[in-house]
């Protein structure tokens, strides 16, 4: 398969910022999903800043350093990190929320514990596991991480199709088993407050994904109460879509919902 997408940044595990291209009309909160990094989503805020919009990447707690600081965090921490990077946008032009997996689920913590969400865009967001993951999910929350406090990951660099950015991704190589619990919590919560989201939203996920089931992402779109919902599949793309081969067309679905929901011209 050939790599579609554009160059990628250089790879970094730090929190970003991205100004705007001409006049701001619009500012993005970016958070990445677990194990990984706010590389995730910069070519995304890259891609955005030509439409006027400037953009913060969040690093969430126990994120960016070792598994061992991540398997002290819980979900709450994500969830009170990204509050905090919300409220510090700038509040005179619409603000907009953009997760990736685990991330976009905060993203929608965001839209429904903040009423000033102009728009939300969703990206592979884990609302569920496959079998594995769910069972596993399941042994964290019984207290068996205790006895197996890390699980190796199938390949270096995550669920990502084209091999340039897999090898790129600076994600952790191994999962803590007792944050997979906390990722489960987070589903519950989530799944029992969908239907009050009221955010425009913007839904991705990719065909090939091996991590997440793409029908997380239909119960998404189908159990919000948001006024606009729109949800694409990526169709060569694995999990990690905001790095994988269809990022470009990505970035051009994300610019014209934007364009839709926040009356923008092209």
């Amino acid at each position: 398969m050939e790599t579609i997408g554009r160059a990628l940044p250089p790879p970094s595990r730090a929190a970003f910022s991205v100004p705007a291209q001409g006049e701001r009309r619009a500012a993005a909160l970016c958070i990445h999903g677990f194990t990984g990094t706010p590389f995730e989503v910069r070519p995304l805020a890259d891609a955005l800043a030509p439409e006027g919009v400037s953009s913060v990447g969040v690093l969430l707690p126990g994120h960016g350093t070792e598994p061992a600081e991540l398997a002290r965090a819980s979900w709450r921490d994500w969830q009170e990190a990204a509050l905090a990077a919300w409220d510090a946008l700038p509040a005179e032009v619409p603000r907009i929320v953009i997760g990736c997996s685990m991330g976009a689920l905060i993203a929608l913590r965001v839209s429904v514990l903040r009423q000033d969400v102009a728009a939300a865009v969703l990206l592979a967001p884990a609302l569920s596991f496959f079998t594995d993951g769910e069972l596993a999910a399941r042994a964290s929350l019984a207290g068996l991480w205790r006895f197996k406090p890390y699980a190796g990951k199938e390949q270096a660099g995550g669920d990502i199709a084209d091999p340039d950015a897999r090898a790129a991704n600076p994600t952790y190589p191994v999962i803590p088993l007792r944050s997979l619990g906390e990722v489960k919590l987070l589903q519950r919560v989530v799944k029992d407050d969908l239907a009050r989201v009221q955010a425009p939203l913007c839904v991705f996920h990719g065909a090939q994904d091996h991590t997440i089931p793409p029908a997380a992402a239909a119960e998404i779109a189908a159990g919000v109460a948001s006024p606009h919902v729109e949800h694409h599949v990526l169709r060569d793309s694995c999990h990690v879509i905001g790095l994988d081969v269809d990022r470009d067309h990505l970035a051009m679905l994300t610019r014209s919902f934007l364009r839709r929901t926040l009356g923008w011209r092209a």
